[in-house]
């Protein structure tokens, strides 16, 4: 009775802390972002930024991944979209942030 009375202790845990991102047990989501209308004749051909946070049951968020920073690192100095990866099982995980441009 103690081990399930811990484990709904947990989800309901997890569910407070979990404010805004679906998928509490996992989850595996590619949210893209629009950042200019910059018209690039081969969408093949951009170059791909990225950085990176780590999440830890909301408790502990570490990183920088800011747009201009994966930017810098991808040597990119016209942006044409981004997209925001964020991987988590039981509430620890990554996010990413790719820059693509030119």
């Amino acid at each position: 009775m103690k081990k399930i009375t811990l484990l709904l202790l947990f989800f309901i845990i997890m569910l407070s802390i979990n404010k805004a991102q679906a998928g509490i047990i996992y989850n595996n989501t590619v949210t893209p972002i629009i950042a200019t209308n910059m018209d690039v004749d081969n969408v093949k051909n951009l170059k791909c930024g990225k950085c990176q946070i780590f999440h830890c049951f909301g408790l502990v968020d570490t990183g920088f991944a800011g747009i201009q920073q994966a930017a810098i690192r991808g040597k990119i100095s016209k942006i044409h979209h981004v997209d925001i990866r964020t991987k988590t099982i039981l509430g620890i995980g990554m996010s990413t942030v790719e820059v693509y441009g030119e």
